[in-house]
């Protein structure tokens, strides 16, 4: 029932009952959570960034994989317009999602980096090097200012 190469999350919280669920049950194209006490079906992306998404769950997942494949949106909508890949998705669709993901990536480098951050001051210290290259033509002496 589940792709083979999932995004999705193993485990949801119900929003009626609040008790976990795994049973994931495809339902009109779109994935959902069947909770096994109150039988409600809670969508994958309840409670997530993309809970207001309009693409279906497939063409999310091949936005994913073209953004970790450090695809432009341009040629991810290139990509997705080819006659034989069937998803048709507008350029500014795809730069907004683009933009979703670099959100979510940056959040997330943020938060963990917070934490690993050094503390107090820290030094910077530069260092020039240069190497001279003289000319053995007496009409052209030049040098190479730095390296």
């Amino acid at each position: 029932m589940e792709p083979a190469f999932s995004l999705l999350p193993k485990f949801k919280a119900c929003l009626r009952c609040t008790l976990l669920t795994n049973n994931l049950v495809l339902v009109n194209k779109s994935y959902f959570f069947s909770c096994f006490a109150c039988g409600y079906l809670t969508p994958w992306t309840a409670n997530t960034c993309l809970s207001k998404a309009k693409l279906s769950f497939n063409s999310i997942e091949r936005l994913i994989t073209l953004f970790l494949d450090s695809k432009s949106a341009k040629e991810a909508h290139d990509i997705l317009n080819y006659y034989f890949v069937e998803a048709k998705i507008n350029i500014n669709t795809v730069r907004s999602y683009f933009e979703l993901f670099n959100r979510i990536v940056y959040d997330f480098v943020d938060k963990e980096m917070g934490t690993k951050m050094l503390g107090g001051e820290i030094e910077i210290d530069e260092t020039h090097l240069f190497k001279e290259k003289k000319s053995s033509a007496p009409h052209r002496p030049y040098k190479y200012s730095s390296q």
